[in-house]
């Protein structure tokens, strides 16, 4: 990835939300999305972790992608209030043979229901599409995940029926082609 693409991904805005990079600092907003969130299990997370386990080790895999260079998931601010509403971003999946930039996003349990999902995943994918970083973006959902099935489909993406297992489960590969050329 370029300095220039990262500076951009690193620093972006949509309607409502501004993204940037996580940081400690966002630890005691971040916890609260693993203290009783009945969709955590989604994420196929290890369930003997207290909720500050969960959020330390999440911040940190973001930490050490920004530092290889890559992607990862953004802090998602609310710009009326500057409030964390949660996580969003473009993950780089390798599975067997083939890469895919996944479309990523997990929302703050307060803040569901008022579309900043489904804001947060167009932004990501017009990014994807707008610096050509690969002929198609993905979103890997547990396939009784609805809530992300919805904004998934609201992103203009489709599931054709590809499973793959990821940390030990089964979820579906939503896809969308965004083109032809690469700059990764």
């Amino acid at each position: 990835m370029t300095q220039e693409i990262l500076s951009k991904y690193y620093n972006q805005e949509s309607e409502r939300l501004r993204y940037r990079q996580l940081s400690m600092d966002d630890f005691d907003d971040w916890k609260v999305f693993f203290d009783g969130n009945e969709r955590e299990h989604f994420l196929a997370l290890d369930a003997t972790l207290s909720p500050e386990e969960k959020a330390k080790e999440w911040i940190e895999l973001q930490l050490e992608r920004y530092t290889q260079g890559d992607f990862g998931h953004l802090a998602i601010l609310e710009k009326s209030s500057g409030n964390l509403v949660g996580v969003s971003g473009l993950l780089v999946r390798n599975k067997q043979t083939n890469l895919d930039f996944e479309v990523a996003y997990s929302i703050l349990p307060n803040y569901w229901g008022k579309g900043y999902a489904t804001e947060a995943a167009k932004n990501m994918k017009q990014f994807a599409i707008t610096h050509q970083l690969h002929p198609r973006v993905v979103s890997w959902i547990h396939p009784k995940n609805s809530f992300s099935q919805n904004v998934a489909q609201k992103n203009g993406m489709k599931f054709n029926g590809e499973q793959i297992e990821f940390r030990g489960i089964q979820v579906q590969v939503w896809e969308t082609e965004i083109g032809s050329n690469s700059n990764i």
